[in-house]
């Protein structure tokens, strides 16, 4: 141990006195109302500089770097002490607690700006002098009440929202002390007299600080935990303020009791009015979105009359009210998913008072996919046309505030990154401004934004953004809380529709199916029983045609049959197909096509009317490749294009990608095209463009699904089908054509 006689030993215990005295002086170990002793100084440490005669004394670096008082920031509180003779506050190691009751109660609302003013107002007109009130925030100390003389406030430099520095504080020791803390002459205490605020020329003379303490967790009954959040000082400029009386220490801690008692009555009646709202807001969306539509939809079909609030008697919602029924009166699709988007949108920023704006965006053409480790990952669909992702709902009170367009080869990136971090954590954390916040030069200018995504099982369904630019407003729990159950009533909404979708998809299929099947198996029955004549009468030339009729209703019924029992696996997750191996992909393709010519339209005279081509790339194409997916793909692609092909021509292309990693399978018609009305449920099971088209409308629900499957040695594929209109001379209709690609990423063997 080092000598304390020599100058390291007298150093080191001056060391860890300081250490000491901090450590217990951050945590109140101090009595209030007794002198406190100065540790120990070094002999080595440099002479005090110069007095400072500026209010606007600043300093370079923070003295405290933490809560946590170290050797190395004691060394650095001591050297600070001997250079400027006075003691900057340590930081208090409850920062954390005190950050949460200032959101918990929120501090900065003007309701309870108006509660600490009053209360300032009364401790200046009691004591006089110059009382302000500072809220403690991290490490920061911020005025959020003054009072007094103008004209010496103005001189000074002190107004609402000026943050002070936390090495000049005067009140940082009264948030220390955790009590009432009076120092009659501040030139005179060791900890004050250097700080620039106590100049003896035109300095504060005698200070008096009342620390207010609210509970930390004031919904909670166990909870018992009181930190102080906040100071009232009341400071002395031309005289010095002589020792309390006993009735002037009760005033000044009934004014201060007064205060907790107000801002935790505020919190209450604020909690109580949000609580009320929000689970009305709640009910009114289930209500107009879910029981009302359903039982009207159940009754008469899509119900005619306009989603409305019954919430007359809330100012915040009769506004909500009054502005979804302008936008219902514009748009008569009462049952689509925006007329509720708006409806929600409506109801949340009527709900949340400090919410200024709300958006709803769709993000249905993002799709979940198996990255290489086996994690779901977010990537946009490859049949996305969309030029940006569509705004179901915007509500905003700003002014002039146009609705933001999320392009989707800007913002597509930003939303994935979004979902991502919603799937691996519940936890919701809001976005404030910086270099990276992904979203917010799109939305209006503020302070913080709350995302929360919905999905559909793995699917993304819709991303509800919330705006906000009142200063310091952070989002509670209950206030995500109450989100979320918006988000979810909406995402019911669309499951609602979906199941009643299908239902009725269904339905449609079952009494159609009889049909269906029953078209082609009379056609077998027929042929046989032709065949059986003819073989009778003797008429055995007639037996091809017999023959290719019958095998041709056949096979409209095996199609129609490996369709329905095919939809059955994939619709519960199950894998259709085989196992992959290597196969020829030009054989394969070669074959298919021979297999469909005899399905091709013919004219009157019996001649082919469309020309069928294969154009295939020159290359080995020896890969591995699930040689029953691949063939059925192709086969699905092939027979719709031969379906809807009454004359011209359809070409099969096989071609692989310049990186050599994927081949391209294009089959290209000149038939009539598809409908822009139709081509959002293209692929959804039991649809068909025109309903008296052959099929169970299942073909190109299959080829999507086996599309986009993911097995053991393969990597995501797409596919995509898209109208395309060929150049057309002036006065001359030219048919529209379809271009159906299948892009699949495959191993090519190796050696």
């Amino acid at each position: 141990m080092a000598d304390p006689h020599t100058p390291n030993g007298e150093d080191d215990a001056s060391l860890e006195a300081w250490t000491t005295f901090l450590q217990r002086y951050a945590t109140g170990y101090f009595p209030s109302d007794q002198p406190i002793p100065r540790p120990p100084l070094s002999p080595h440490t440099s002479p005090p500089c110069s007095p400072c005669d500026a209010f606007g004394f600043t300093f370079d670096n923070p003295v405290y770097s933490s809560v946590e008082i170290t050797p190395e920031v004691a060394r650095r509180a001591r050297d600070f002490y001997q250079q400027h003779r006075y003691l900057p506050p340590p930081r208090p190691p409850l920062e954390l607690l005190r950050e949460r009751i200032i959101q918990e109660y929120d501090l900065y609302s003007a309701k309870q700006a108006a509660n600490i003013q009053a209360a300032v107002d009364l401790v200046q007109a009691f004591f006089g002098g110059i009382t302000t009130f500072t809220l403690f925030k991290h490490s920061q100390q911020e005025l959020r009440a003054v009072a007094g003389p103008p004209e010496v406030i103005d001189a000074i430099g002190l107004h609402v929202g000026k943050r002070l520095l936390p090495e000049t504080s005067l009140c940082g020791h009264s948030i220390l002390a955790q009590s009432d803390l009076y120092i009659p002459d501040l030139a005179r205490d060791w900890r004050y007299g250097g700080n620039p605020y106590a100049d003896e020329l035109k300095g504060v003379k005698s200070y008096l600080g009342c620390v207010v303490s609210l509970h930390v967790d004031p919904a909670s009954s166990s909870e018992e935990r009181v930190v102080g959040v906040g100071v009232i000082n009341s400071m002395h400029l031309d005289e010095y303020l002589p020792p309390l009386k006993a009735d002037q220490k009760k005033v000044m801690g009934h004014i201060s009791r007064m205060l907790e008692t107000q801002l935790r009555a505020t919190w209450e009646g604020h909690s109580r009015t949000r609580e009320a709202r929000a689970r009305r807001a709640v009910s009114d969306l289930i209500e107009n979105t879910l029981v009302r539509p359903l039982a009207a939809e159940r009754a008469h079909g899509p119900m005619k009359e306009s989603p409305s609030v019954s919430m007359q008697d809330d100012p915040m919602v009769e506004e909500a009210r009054e502005r979804l029924e302008g936008a219902l009166a514009q748009d008569s699709r009462t049952n689509d998913l925006d007329v509720f988007a708006q409806l929600a949108a409506s109801l949340i920023r009527g709900a949340l008072d400090e919410v200024e704006a709300v958006g709803v965006v769709d993000l249905r053409a993002l799709q979940a996919i198996k990255n290489a480790s086996g994690q779901t990952v977010f990537a946009l669909g490859s049949d996305t046309a969309l030029p940006a992702f569509p705004l179901l709902a915007w509500d905003c009170s700003i002014p002039n505030t146009e609705p933001p367009r999320f392009l989707v080869n800007k913002t597509s990136s930003i939303f994935c990154d979004l979902l991502a971090r919603h799937r691996l954590s519940d936890k919701v954390d809001p976005l404030t401004h910086g270099p990276d916040v992904g979203l917010l030069p799109y939305l209006p200018p503020s302070t913080s934004h709350l995302p929360l995504a919905f999905f559909s099982g793995d699917h993304p369904l819709f991303i509800i953004l919330v705006a906000t630019s009142y200063p310091y407003h952070t989002f509670r729990a209950s206030d995500i809380n109450f989100i979320r159950s918006m988000g979810v009533v909406l995402r019911a909404r669309i499951n609602q529709a979906r199941v009643l979708e299908a239902d009725a998809a269904k339905t449609a299929f079952l009494s159609s199916i009889s049909h269906e099947l029953r078209t082609p198996l009379h056609g077998v029955l027929s042929g046989i029983h032709l065949i059986r004549e003819a073989v009778e009468h003797g008429e055995i030339d007639m037996m091809p045609d017999l023959l290719a009729m019958t095998e041709s209703s056949a096979t409209t019924l095996e199609e129609i049959l490996n369709d329905t029992l095919d939809f059955g696996q994939l619709s519960q997750g199950r894998v259709v197909g085989s196992k992959a191996q290597e196969r020829d992909l030009r054989e394969t393709v070669v074959r298919v096509a021979r297999l469909c010519v005899p399905r091709l339209q013919k004219d009157a005279m019996g001649n082919y009317a469309v020309t069928l081509s294969v154009e295939i790339e020159e290359r080995d194409w020896r890969a591995t490749v699930d040689q029953v997916a691949f063939q059925r793909i192709l086969l699905n692609g092939l027979t719709n294009a031969i379906k809807f092909t009454k004359s011209g021509q359809i070409v099969i292309t096989l071609t692989s990608t310049s990186l050599n990693d994927s081949v391209i399978l294009q089959v290209r018609d000149s038939g009539p095209g598809i409908d822009p009305s139709f081509a959002s449920k293209l692929f959804e099971p039991f649809t068909k463009a025109d309903s008296f088209a052959p099929g169970a409308g299942l073909g190109l629900f299959i080829t999507r699904a086996l599309t986009d499957r993911s097995c053991p040695g393969w990597l995501p594929s797409r596919l995509s089908l898209s109208p395309r209109l060929p150049p057309s001379r002036v006065g001359a209709q030219r048919p529209r054509s379809r271009w159906m690609e299948c892009r699949r990423r495959i191993k090519w063997p190796t050696g």
